[in-house]
């Protein structure tokens, strides 16, 4: 028998790992964030790096990544991977149709 995410593959459907479904369901209640906030956490999710974010926005590295501590302090989250999650979970970027 084929596992049902090798199905979904197959199927060109969408498969999240476990682990990533957990992290969907253990994020914390929606923080209201400012329009800097939401255009950095987009930046960091697409995987650009303090110095990319910085040269984007008009602002120094350093002011990107207090931009990420605060970002991260707000809404609790100690990883690049719980950020993704937080993102996906409250509709703030859209997911890829690769994932």
């Amino acid at each position: 028998m084929i596992p049902l995410c090798l199905q979904q593959i197959a199927r060109r459907q969408r498969h999240f790992a476990q682990v990533f479904r957990r992290m969907l369901e253990d994020v914390p209640p929606a923080a209201a964030l400012s329009d800097r906030e939401r255009r950095t956490l987009n930046l960091i999710v697409a995987g650009r790096s303090n110095r990319e974010i910085a040269e984007i926005l008009g602002i120094s590295a350093k002011t990107v990544d207090r931009h990420r501590t605060n970002l991260m302090q707000k809404l609790d989250m100690h990883s690049v991977a719980q950020l993704i999650a937080y993102a996906l979970r409250e509709g703030l970027i859209a997911p890829s149709p690769d994932l």
